[in-house]
C-alpha cells in the first residue's frame, strides 16, 4: 500500500541513478535533476487539483520515492526532504485555487510522504523532526485504516527496516552484563537467567501503548548521546532522559496497580506487599539509606547489587536506586549531582531502572 523508505538503499531500475550514470558523474547533475524536479512537482499539482486525478497524485509519489532514495546514495536526504516538502507546501498553496480543493485535499492519504520525510530526517540525526513526522504518519495511517492513535508507530519497534528495528537485541546486547564499575553487574546475577529478546518483547507487551512508545524513546534518547564524550550539555540530557525513564517506570508501576495519585515511594512499597520478605527488605534500605545524600546513597546501594549474595537484597536495592533517582530529578537539578560525567555509572541506574521494570513485569505476568 505504502512505499516506505527503509535502512536497505533500493536503487535497482531507479529512474536517477541511470540517469546519474549517463552524466558520468558530472558534479552539477545533482542540482539540475533537484532543480528539474521541483518545476515537475509544480505541474504535476496543477494536474492533480484540477482534475481531482489521484492516479497522478500516486504516480508523484513513486517519483518521490524514487528520488529519495537516489539521494540517499549520495549522502543527500536534505535535498529529498525539499522535494517532499516542496510537494506539501505546493500541494497547500497552488491546490487552493481549484474546485472542492479542501475536499480533495482532505481526501488523500499523506502517510507516505510524513513517513519518508521522518525517515530522512532520522538518518540525519534530527531526532526530534523525525519523532513529530512518523507522529504525523501515524495519524494519517490511523485516520485512513481507522486503527488506533499510535499503532502504526507501535508497528516500528523491532520491524527490518525501520529506525527501531533492531530495539529490542540492542537493548539485550548493551544490557546484558558487564565488569566495568567494579564486579560484573548482569541480569544473569539478578534474576538467575540470560538477559534474552523475549525478556524485553514480554514488557513491551506488558506496556499500554503511550507507555511503550514513552519507554522506548526514553531509551534511545539515552542511547543517542551516551557515547558522546562528556560536556555540561550531554550530562544534563542524560540527567534528564534517565528521569524520563524513571518517571515512566512510575507510570507503569501504577498503571499495574490500578492507582493514580499515589507517591511513588507508596506505590513501590504496595508493588513488593504480596512477597513479605522481599517488602521488608526494601524498607529496610530505604530505612538504612535515608540519610544520605544522592551521590552516597547511590553507591550504597550498587555495592549491595554487586556484591550481596541474596538476590532479594540484589533486587531491593534496585527499587530503591529507581525511588531515590525518581526523587531526585524530580525535584532536584544540582551541580553536585556527578552521576552523568561517569558514563559507567549511568549505565548502571539506566540498568537498575530497567531491571525494576522487568521485575514488575515478571511478577505479574508469573514468569
Amino acid at each position: 500500500m505504502y512505499t516506505f523508505l527503509t535502512r536497505e538503499l533500493d536503487t535497482t531500475n531507479n529512474q536517477f541513478a541511470k540517469q546519474r550514470l549517463q552524466f558520468n558523474g558530472a558534479t552539477s547533475f545533482p542540482k539540475s535533476i533537484h532543480f528539474n524536479l521541483l518545476r515537475t512537482i509544480e505541474n504535476d499539482i496543477k494536474q492533480i487539483y484540477l482534475h481531482k486525478d489521484r492516479t497522478k497524485y500516486k504516480e508523484v509519489l513513486c517519483v518521490l520515492y524514487e528520488y529519495a532514495n537516489y539521494q540517499r546514495t549520495e549522502g543527500e536526504q536534505l535535498q529529498a526532504i525539499k522535494a517532499y516538502e516542496q510537494f506539501m507546501h505546493e500541494s497547500n498553496q497552488k491546490g487552493m485555487y481549484y474546485n472542492e480543493f479542501r475536499e480533495f485535499h482532505d481526501s488523500l492519504d499523506y502517510t507516505e510522504i510524513f513517513y519518508n520525510l521522518a525517515f530522512l530526517y532520522h538518518e540525519l540525526g534530527d531526532i526530534e523532526q523525525g519523532m513529530y513526522n512518523f507522529a504525523k504518519a501515524d495519524e494519517e495511517h490511523s485516520k485512513r485504516n481507522k486503527a488506533e492513535i499510535g499503532q502504526l508507530l507501535v508497528e516500528m519497534i523491532d520491524k527490518k527496516g525501520t529506525p527501531f528495528w533492531n530495539f529490542s537485541n540492542h537493548l539485550c546486547l548493551n544490557c546484558g552484563g558487564y565488569d566495568s564499575f567494579g564486579k560484573p553487574f548482569s541480569y544473569q546475577t539478578l534474576f538467575g537467567k540470560k538477559f534474552e529478546v523475549k525478556e524485553v518483547r514480554l514488557l513491551l507487551d506488558d506496556l499500554p501503548l503511550i507507555l511503550k512508545l514513552q519507554f522506548v524513546l526514553s531509551v534511545e534518547d539515552f542511547w543517542k548521546v551516551y557515547s558522546y564524550n562528556y560536556n555540561i550539555i550531554k550530562g544534563l540530557k542524560v540527567n534528564r532522559f534517565l528521569g524520563n525513564l524513571v518517571w515512566t517506570l512510575e507510570t507503569y508501576s501504577k498503571y499495574k496497580l490500578g492507582k493514580e495519585l499515589i507517591n511513588f515511594r507508596s506505590i513501590l512499597n504496595e508493588l513488593t506487599q504480596k512477597h513479605p520478605e522481599f517488602n521488608q527488605r526494601y524498607n529496610l534500605l530505604l530505612d538504612q539509606t535515608k540519610n544520605l545524600n544522592t551521590n552516597d546513597r547511590l553507591r550504597t546501594l550498587n555495592i549491595i547489587i554487586d556484591t550481596d549474595q541474596d538476590l532479594l537484597n540484589k533486587k531491593a536495592a534496585c527499587f530503591v536506586v529507581a525511588y531515590q533517582f525518581r526523587n531526585h530529578t524530580a525535584h532536584n537539578l544540582t551541580e553536585e549531582f556527578l552521576l552523568f560525567k561517569d558514563d559507567a555509572y549511568n549505565k548502571r541506574i539506566f540498568c537498575c531502572i530497567l531491571w525494576v521494570f522487568l521485575i514488575i513485569c515478571n511478577d505479574f505476568n508469573n514468569v
